[in-house]
């Protein structure tokens, strides 16, 4: 069956229940004789009638089936019509992925104060001792032959007790991390205000009112 275009105005003539056109993703269908047919009753395309139908026919989720049978209707294109917002198109058409943003170092420092106290201990010690190794070496003023060599003394002089001892600090520090956080989670036994669905009003009705 050939088709042929339909412009917007030609479209809005025909919208009676006798004479019903419909456009459907920027096609346009003759319904008349299939509008007592219809399983979504009368209304749902009478309310359509003569204009654009594609929302209410998206949001209704008509199967394979039901295209096929609104394909024997077909009059036409629809004039001015963007072909790439065509039916297989929209169906194909991914969703955009949502952008997750990871929370900032204040956040967590802020959630998680024993991240930021073990931040600075951790940056402090170390910083110190790159510190007296650079203070050692500006003084002596030698090769970097001689940094590393002051590197290893400056580690020798902390001899095994030293480093095992911040070995041992070090370790409990992590225990001591964890457990705390364990333990801070069994304090949340509350939700946040907007965690809750709002309460919607219940309508008065007649009898509501008779009552008072």
């Amino acid at each position: 069956m050939s088709t042929v275009v339909v412009t917007t105005s030609e479209l809005s003539q025909h919208c009676t229940a006798n004479d019903l056109w419909v456009s459907v993703h920027g096609k346009v269908y003759n319904l008349t004789s299939f509008l007592k047919d219809h399983p979504g009753g009368i209304d749902s395309i009478l309310q359509c009638a003569g204009d654009d139908g594609t929302e209410a026919y998206d949001y209704a989720g008509h199967s394979k089936s039901a295209s096929a049978t609104l394909k024997r209707f077909l009059i036409g294109p629809l004039e001015e019509h963007d072909e790439e917002l065509s039916e297989e198109d929209n169906r194909s058409k991914p969703l955009p992925k949502p952008k997750i943003e990871s929370p900032p170092n204040s956040y967590l420092l802020a959630s998680y104060p024993l991240i930021g106290f073990l931040r600075v201990f951790f940056g402090t010690a170390l910083g110190g001792f790159f510190v007296a190794i650079g203070s050692r070496f500006a003084l002596q003023n030698q090769s970097l032959h001689t940094l590393v060599a002051l590197g290893k003394r400056t580690i020798d002089s902390i001899g095994a007790f030293g480093a095992g001892a911040l070995l041992s600090s070090s370790v409990a520090l992590v225990v001591f991390a964890y457990a705390y956080e364990q333990f801070r989670k069994t304090l949340h036994h509350t939700k946040e205000p907007f965690a809750y669905p709002p309460i919607i009003p219940r309508p008065v009705g007649l009898s509501d009112r008779r009552s008072s």
